[in-house]
């Protein structure tokens, strides 16, 4: 492998572990909430996947539907405009079971300082 860039010295005759079965090795580009980012997957026809830290994930279904007409103007098929999500989430029988036995710490993880 070989390699350069701005910020650290360059990587010449190094091995990458480990190795991947794929070839070509799959790529997926990882993107948040901006239109620039899902453009531009859709410009290079990479698969997508979208990080949603917070909001409303149906917030997100423009910005896919942008990648995909995107990807389809470069030549790209709907096989190759793969999209895939990442976010948290909690699932009980109910809507409101969830948020009781959820919530309850996720709100004390994000507020407490610490020791």
């Amino acid at each position: 492998m070989q390699w350069s860039g701005k910020f650290r010295p360059a990587l010449t005759g190094r091995g990458v572990y480990p190795r991947p079965i794929q070839n070509p090795l799959p790529i997926w580009l990882g993107v948040g909430g901006t239109p620039t980012s899902f453009v531009r997957a859709g410009e290079l026809g990479l698969p997508l996947m979208v990080a949603i830290i917070g909001g409303e994930p149906r917030r997100f279904r423009p910005l896919i539907d942008l990648y995909r007409e995107t990807g389809k103007r470069q030549g790209f098929t709907a096989e190759q405009l793969k999209v895939g999500v990442h976010m948290l989430a909690y699932v009980d029988q109910t809507t409101q079971e969830a948020a009781d036995t959820f919530y309850p710490g996720y709100a004390k993880a994000m507020t407490d300082v610490g020791p």
